[in-house]
């Protein structure tokens, strides 16, 4: 077992995805789990054929 730090967001490299995401995401209503993670996966789909977007 190796005990991290309380916040270490150099080690777990997708906090850095997360602000990217999340203003895609937070400025919208829904309704069902699955329509979140479809506007996520839309998201994510974008950033990466926009690798410069980041």
């Amino acid at each position: 077992m190796v005990f991290l730090p309380p916040y270490s967001p150099e080690l777990q490299p997708v906090e850095r995805v997360w602000p990217l995401v999340d203003a895609a995401v937070a400025n919208g209503q829904v309704e069902t789990e699955e329509e979140l993670w479809a506007r996520v996966e839309a998201r994510c789909a974008y950033l990466i054929c926009r690798p410069n977007r980041a």
